[in-house]
């Protein structure tokens, strides 16, 4: 299933999450529902490029992991 989302509200209740993608809007982006997405993990991908997001919380992604794609070093 591929999802592409800025408000994340809910996304914690899907199960088989493949791609997401939030792409080029500067506006800060509140991730916390992917990282309490049971249903994300190995094999999913995370498109956060040109978003305001917390390196760390792309570190804890990477680490259930998943492949993400971010400005992140």
């Amino acid at each position: 299933m591929r999802w592409a989302l800025e408000n994340l509200g809910g996304i914690d209740n899907f199960t088989s999450l493949t791609s997401v993608g939030l792409v080029d809007n500067p506006a800060p982006a509140n991730i916390q529902p992917l990282l309490e997405n049971t249903g994300l993990g190995v094999n999913a991908r995370v498109s956060l490029s040109n978003r305001s997001v917390s390196c760390t919380d792309v570190a804890a992604l990477e680490a259930k992991g998943v492949t993400v794609v971010s400005d992140c070093p």
